[in-house]
């Protein structure tokens, strides 16, 4: 089935799309700061908002 608070990031089959989608989603953090400390800061910080509790 789909989980609509996570489109096209759950799968249940054996053959999907995960490492190609993973690869630019990484990619694109790599483009998106000028420099490698921005990066690491980035990557270190805590995020901007809480994530979403999945309803038990």
């Amino acid at each position: 089935g789909a989980e609509s608070s996570l489109p096209g990031h759950i799968h249940h089959g054996s053959l999907n799309d995960a490492n190609q989608r993973q690869f630019y989603k990484r990619w694109a953090e790599f483009m998106r700061f000028d420099s490698w400390g921005d990066l690491q800061r980035a990557e270190t910080a805590p995020p901007a908002k809480p994530l979403p509790q999945a309803a038990e």
